[in-house]
């Protein structure tokens, strides 16, 4: 009998007794035990056991999200028999993920499954098992979304899991924040989406839960961090989601900082991120004092300054401009444009743009 025939006969039944083993699911893949502590982020689950990939679902409020869907992965070229990422093999698979995707974005996270698929040879190879909890007649993924989808790159029929009753939401929430805190870190992204999801169970289920002390004692994290995070998931303006969602903000001490800015800067500030500004803890001094400068009332143009060459800003006298035109509409051949702007207020910087305007566009003619 072969290693992988060995390893996979709780899921290579053929399709006579596959009703049979979906009968005996429960006795055959026995809930493993989570260990008590679950702000301890040496935790582990154990009891790990081969189960059909095809019976595993992936959780849809994963806190690791990707932009490439749970769909496009399956559908993804299946990598070959290849062990190393060099030679022939590896870069012909390479541009067969590149002419699927449908996006940069796409193909360096499907690039990155294949880097992580070509390390694990067969499933018994792999060293940290996911885990996962019974749902009916199959299981939902808790953690080890990238080794899931490894596996469906690789077309391997099974994965080396651990398997428990499904726990409370809360519980699956801290428990996937202590996976990936003590394993792969998620992104700013991720902890924040994480960190709503924990405080929104907990708070649900009892709010003297959710206090930063108790939440910071659960989650294995300071105050300070866990403080931090909660300001951070508070600030509900679309342009402040918007930044961390998209990773133009990727710093956690930072965006904390952002959240806590007053107007206008800080609506400034974003306007910045999302206009390709590039911004850090280093530089944050400089671009706030740069956008101030560019913001205050001795360098703030009109919002039609520099029309028709004529520039205005609040140190340039308005009554001067404002008496040659005047004089100017008095004169024969521009007698007609008198009544144009004679509406106009000519006192105010825009009226004067305008005004000067219709008499330059006049003259050009």
């Amino acid at each position: 009998m072969s290693k992988m025939k060995k390893f996979g006969q709780a899921a290579a039944a053929t399709e006579s007794d596959k009703d049979a083993r979906e009968t005996s699911k429960s006795k055959q893949y026995a809930p493993s035990k989570w260990q008590p502590d679950m702000g301890n982020t040496s935790a582990v689950l154990v009891n790990a056991k081969a189960i059909p990939i095809e019976l595993v679902l992936p959780d849809d409020q994963n806190p690791r999200q990707f932009l490439t869907t749970f769909e496009q992965f399956q559908n993804a070229p299946k990598m070959p028999v290849i062990d190393e990422m060099e030679g022939e093999g590896w870069n012909g698979y390479i541009n067969e993920l590149e002419e699927y995707s449908t996006s940069k974005a796409m193909f360096a996270e499907l690039v990155g499954i294949a880097e992580l698929a070509v390390t694990i040879s067969s499933p018994e190879k792999l060293g940290k098992p996911i885990a996962t909890y019974s749902e009916g007649n199959s299981f939902r993924l808790l953690d080890g979304y990238r080794r899931f989808l490894s596996h469906i790159m690789r077309g391997f029929p099974v994965i080396k899991s651990t398997i428990q009753d499904r726990p409370d939401d809360d519980e699956i929430r801290v428990m996937q924040w202590c996976l990936n805190e003590q394993h792969e870190k998620l992104d700013l992204a991720g902890r924040v989406r994480n960190f709503r999801l924990i405080h929104s169970a907990i708070r649900s289920k009892n709010p003297t839960d959710a206090s930063i002390r108790k939440l910071a004692a659960r989650m294995g994290r300071s105050n300070t961090v866990i403080a931090r995070l909660k300001s951070i998931s508070e600030d509900d303006s679309d342009l402040y989601r918007a930044a961390i969602e998209q990773r133009l903000i990727t710093d956690e001490v930072l965006a904390h900082d952002v959240a806590q800015m007053d107007e206008p800067i800080k609506t400034r500030l974003l306007e910045y991120v999302h206009s390709d500004g590039v911004l850090s803890r280093a530089n944050l001094k400089t671009v706030i004092k740069k956008l101030t400068e560019e913001q205050s009332p001795a360098n703030k143009p009109d919002s039609a300054s520099n029309a028709y060459g004529l520039k205005l800003t609040s140190k340039v006298k308005h009554e001067p401009i404002a008496k040659i035109l005047s004089a100017a509409v008095q004169q024969p051949e521009l007698a007609h444009l008198a009544s144009k702007i004679k509406d106009i207020n000519i006192s105010t910087r825009e009226g004067l743009v305008e005004a000067w305007g219709i008499v330059y566009r006049e003259l050009s003619e």
